[in-house]
């Protein structure tokens, strides 16, 4: 329902496979490399799953992150970056916000 209704799902719907042929991933990792070479990529047997949340009201996928308090609960929703859930700036946010005061 979502890849008809939704433009923005569609596009990601129909280029995120991509990501998972060598030369399609090696232009992205080049565009931030400088230099980058195909054989600087080593090929791993590592796979991973990028959850994405989804505003099912409006049938639109959420871009950002959501932290949600429910009394003595923090929930840390679409938070979908590795090196964004893991940064020190990220849980400092967290703690002073969500945590300190409570």
């Amino acid at each position: 329902m979502l890849f008809f209704s939704n433009e923005r799902f569609r596009r990601i719907v129909l280029t995120e496979p991509k990501k998972y042929v060598f030369r399609f991933f090696y232009e992205d990792a080049r565009s931030l490399v400088n230099g980058l070479e195909p054989a600087d990529i080593i090929a791993s047997d590592k796979t991973g799953i990028r959850p994405q949340l989804v505003e099912w009201n409006r049938k639109e996928l959420v871009m950002d992150y959501l932290i949600i308090k429910d009394g003595s609960c923090l929930h840390l929703l679409n938070t979908i970056s590795p090196a964004f859930t893991s940064s020190m700036h990220f849980a400092e946010f967290v703690l002073k916000n969500y945590i300190q005061d409570s």
